[in-house]
């Protein structure tokens, strides 16, 4: 049907949309009018060899299946053997296209992040080195706490490395070279981790819904508590905190499991609190403070309660217990 139907020019398709609009709206899509009119400000109709027809083609060609060297550029299906197969003047039918200008997303927080996703314990002092140099490129105290907020985003992320930050973070204090702005970055990232955990320690988050979506919002949450809290008592042990800043927090967490689990929806909330306080205990290595060891104590009685702490279930005993064993006692 193609071959026989009768072929338009774009300046005869503008022609018959523009003149007539008012008579054809009644069965001429809206889409299809825009379309042919987009299409007339990408393509030129300057010169009678580079017209193109409704269906595509070039006037006088052959149809889209019948060759394929009647694409825009190239001569018809009537061209000789051995002539060019491109006439480069038709490209001047076309528009030009500015070059697309690249803004460079290499700021100090970006060159921070790379470095400091390569850390390792081997590669501690070239990194300070590195970062210390960077450092020289940082003019404003938003691009500090961009950066420090780097540290707690890994911390959050790979709570498996949260010794290794803390290490880190022990080395920015004690770095020489742009002294002032690595210590500087050191006590911001300090400042945000404390500020966190003294807010978020005991603190559970709930689904908003039952929805796969919602679930996992809390447990990112919930997570992230517990690698803030950790990351805090090895920054302790590593001397970037004071001797004994984070056992506040501890003995306040373990407080708060004594007097959970009278009511059986306290179930998932005890449970995530006991995870967080025996991850953050096997982290440190050394046995748990008085106050801590008493109140896991209190826990374990209170497990052989079950008429009385129908929120304490098999789980919470029998990860304490576990912890307990790891220590001899």
């Amino acid at each position: 049907m193609c071959d026989t139907a009768r072929r338009y020019s774009l300046s005869e398709v503008h022609a018959f949309i523009c003149k007539n609009a008012s008579k054809i709206n009644g069965w001429l899509p809206i889409a299809v009018r825009d379309s042919l009119l987009e299409l007339e400000k990408v393509v030129s109709d300057n010169s009678a060899s580079t017209q193109l027809n409704i269906y595509g083609h070039r006037n006088g060609g052959s149809n889209w299946r019948g060759s394929n060297r009647v694409h825009r550029g190239h001569h018809d299906g009537g061209s000789k053997r051995g002539a060019p197969q491109w006439k480069n003047d038709n490209w001047d039918n076309f528009r030009t296209f500015k070059a697309t200008k690249v803004i460079s997303t290499k700021t100090p927080t970006t060159k921070f992040r790379t470095l400091f996703n390569k850390l390792t314990e081997e590669k501690l002092a070239d990194t300070i080195d590195h970062v210390s140099e960077l450092l020289s490129e940082v003019s404003d105290d938003e691009e500090l706490h961009s950066m420090a907020n780097v540290i707690l985003d890994f911390a959050k992320a790979s709570p498996g490395n949260a010794d290794l930050y803390a290490a880190f973070l022990r080395r920015l204090q004690l770095a020489s070279g742009e002294a002032q702005k690595t210590q500087a970055l050191a006590t911001v990232a300090i400042d945000k981790l404390r500020t966190n955990c003294v807010a978020n320690t005991t603190k559970v988050a709930q689904q908003e819904d039952d929805s796969y979506d919602a679930m996992c919002v809390a447990n990112a949450t919930n997570d992230g508590n517990t690698a803030y809290l950790k990351l805090a008592v090895l920054c302790e042990k590593h001397g970037v905190l004071t001797e004994g800043s984070t056992a506040l927090l501890l003995k306040r967490l373990a407080k708060k499991l004594t007097k959970l689990g009278t009511k059986a929806e306290d179930k998932s909330v005890v449970e995530i609190l006991t995870s967080r306080l025996v991850t953050v205990l096997e982290a440190t290595t050394t046995a748990p403070i008085p106050e801590v060891r008493a109140a896991i104590d209190t826990v374990l009685e209170h497990c052989g309660r079950r008429a009385d702490y129908p929120g304490l279930k098999n789980k919470v005993q029998f990860t304490l217990m576990d912890y307990l064993d790891t220590l001899g006692a």
